[in-house]
Parts: C-alpha cells; sequence; structure tokens
C-alpha cells in the first residue's frame, strides 16, 4: 500500500510540475520552396605571398525553419539551408610552383537580415602542384629528359566562413571568405594555410528543395 501510495505522489507531483512550466514541441511539418543557384568567381590570396582565381557552384540542398512560439505569442524564426557544391581554383608561388584545387564542398548557410547571410563551409580537395623551372628525368638506360608539367598530388582539408551581401537582390552578392586549410602529406607533415577570398556571386538558377520546419511552443 505504501509503495503504491508513494507511486501516486510521484506521478501527482510531476502533473503539477508540468502545469507549472511546459515545453511543446509540435510535429514537424514539411513544405517546398526554390532557393538560388549561384555561380561564384572570386580573387584569392593565400598568405603570406600566393594570388590566384577561384570558381564555383553553390546548391541548395535542404531548408531548415527553426520556429519558437512564445507565451505571449510572438514567432521566432530562424532559417538556415544545407548547401553543397564545389570550387576550382588555382594559386601562383612566385619562382616557386603553381597549385591547382579542386575542392567539393558542404556546409550551412545562415539568414541574419533579407540583406546578408553568412556560411560555413567543410571541403576536402586535392591539389596538384606544377614546380618552376625545368626539371629532368632519368631512364632506366641513362637517358636525360626533361619531365614536362612536373609536379605532385596532395590532399588538403578546409574549414571556410564566407560573409555575403546581396548587392542586387537576387542576383548579386558580395562574399568575403576567410579559410583555414591544411596541405598533407607535406615532408612527411602537414602545412597549415591561411587564405582569403573576395568575389562575386551571381544567381544562375533556381531549386526546388524540401523546408523542414520544426515548431516549439514554451508556455508557463
Amino acid at each position: 500500500m505504501r509503495r503504491n501510495q508513494t507511486k501516486r505522489n510521484g506521478f501527482c507531483t510531476l502533473l503539477i510540475l508540468l502545469a507549472c512550466h511546459e515545453a511543446a514541441f509540435t510535429q514537424d511539418s514539411t513544405s517546398v520552396t526554390t532557393k538560388p543557384v549561384f555561380a561564384q568567381i572570386s580573387l584569392l590570396y593565400d598568405f603570406p605571398q600566393s594570388f590566384g582565381l577561384s570558381s564555383g557552384l553553390y546548391i541548395p540542398i535542404k531548408t531548415i525553419n527553426k520556429k519558437r512560439i512564445s507565451k505571449g505569442g510572438k514567432d521566432l524564426i530562424k532559417q538556415k539551408d544545407v548547401v553543397a557544391g564545389f570550387n576550382l581554383g588555382f594559386y601562383r608561388y612566385p619562382y616557386n610552383y603553381t597549385g591547382v584545387l579542386l575542392s567539393p564542398f558542404i556546409g550551412k548557410r545562415h539568414y541574419s537580415s533579407s540583406t546578408f547571410f553568412s556560411e560555413t563551409l567543410f571541403s576536402i580537395s586535392v591539389l596538384r602542384t606544377f614546380y618552376d623551372g625545368k626539371v629532368y628525368k632519368v631512364d632506366q638506360a641513362g637517358n636525360v629528359s626533361e619531365a614536362g608539367l612536373f609536379g605532385r598530388f596532395y590532399a588538403t582539408s578546409s574549414f571556410s566562413y564566407a560573409f555575403n551581401w546581396l548587392l542586387n537582390k537576387p542576383a548579386f552578392t558580395l562574399q568575403l571568405k576567410p579559410s583555414l586549410w591544411f596541405q598533407y602529406p607535406y615532408n612527411s607533415f602537414i602545412k597549415p594555410h591561411a587564405s582569403l577570398e573576395i568575389g562575386i556571386k551571381y544567381e544562375i538558377a533556381r531549386r526546388k528543395v524540401v523546408v523542414k520546419t520544426i515548431n516549439k511552443t514554451v508556455r508557463r
């Protein structure tokens, strides 16, 4: 009897707490909208003395809306897009080598206002270098010949944070993108890089994506 009485008291206490403070999640809903597909071209500077160009494509994959309804009935909506794409670029290290990068990426786009959004991007890339000057090779017979376009392949991993300002909604967007990336294996180690890109995005199409809305209602 005492055990049953204890269970009933605990259950009643739980109901009282839920009545005083309740955070209720409604069922997620989905819909469809259209999002821009951007083509991008940028000037690239890799510190301390490399410069180059980069171009790419940004494709929306999904949109997530988080909607919070307060006790006063005020709605607060945070929107983000999942985006993917690729960048193709090169940079020139004077009197040393030229590097060509192919960089597929995935990331999230966060909207702060109607004229500004930011992006966090992660990429695993392939880097091909081409050395300056003449490089020679020797075959098994001892003959010496020039090795054209001699260089090496590397893997890279990068993290970027892009700032985007809409100049002429929705066609042109100004982008400022700092990046931290790592080249490996480099002389049996990892070589860090810090880069900065300044460029333009242009909307070339629109793509249908699924919108997932998450509703959260807080009541006290």
